[in-house]
């Protein structure tokens, strides 16, 4: 990806996400207001729809808004600074590695919980099945392997951001991210 281009900003999305027809002219403004990393969470829409023939629809649905992360942007500059090892994308964690380097290594982060910019059709998670769950173990595994790496190099994140990311359980406290977006996300 670093090598393949040279725009200023990556963005990443999940492959099953959809973007708003103003998407690109938001994401930009949202740079232009100083952030060099954000997260867009989606907004996950009704299942029914189908056809081609349905997408206005689908932009018009407010949908729900989805805690998980699945579209990032960041600047290109600190792409070689992550530290991703080997997790891979599909299951959970990936988006935890993503935020984890972002935060670490931004100067300016912010996480859009309900903006109405992307979306998904439905919310099967077919990731979480019982057969795929030898992914998301070791996606737990790895991540925690690129935890304890971002904190030595970057400086251990404040207590609550910390809890945060290394936290497993359900119930998770989701920290106001607004909180972490200066001096590197402490």
């Amino acid at each position: 990806m670093y090598a393949a281009d040279s725009a200023d900003y990556f963005i990443y999305t999940n492959a099953d996400i959809a973007l708003q027809p103003f998407f690109y002219q938001t994401v930009s403004s949202i740079i232009a207001s100083g952030y060099d990393s954000f997260v867009i969470n989606r907004r996950t829409i009704s299942a029914h729809y189908e056809q081609d023939e349905d997408i206005p629809l689908m932009y018009s649905e407010i949908g729900e808004s989805h805690p998980g992360y699945d579209c990032f942007i960041f600047r290109r500059d600190i792409y070689p600074l992550f530290k991703l090892g080997s997790v891979c994308i599909g299951t959970a964690w990936i988006g935890r590695a993503l935020v984890a380097n972002m935060v670490a290594y931004s100067n300016k982060f912010k996480e859009f919980r309900d903006a109405h910019l992307t979306f998904h059709i439905g919310d099967s998670m077919q990731w979480r099945q019982e057969e795929y769950s030898d992914y998301f173990q070791e996606n737990q595994k790895e991540y925690l392997k690129i935890f304890k790496q971002l904190e030595p190099e970057r400086g251990e994140f404040e207590s609550v951001l910390r809890s945060y990311l290394l936290d497993t359980g359900d119930k998770r406290k989701i920290p106001d991210f607004d909180k972490f977006h200066s001096e590197k996300g402490k």
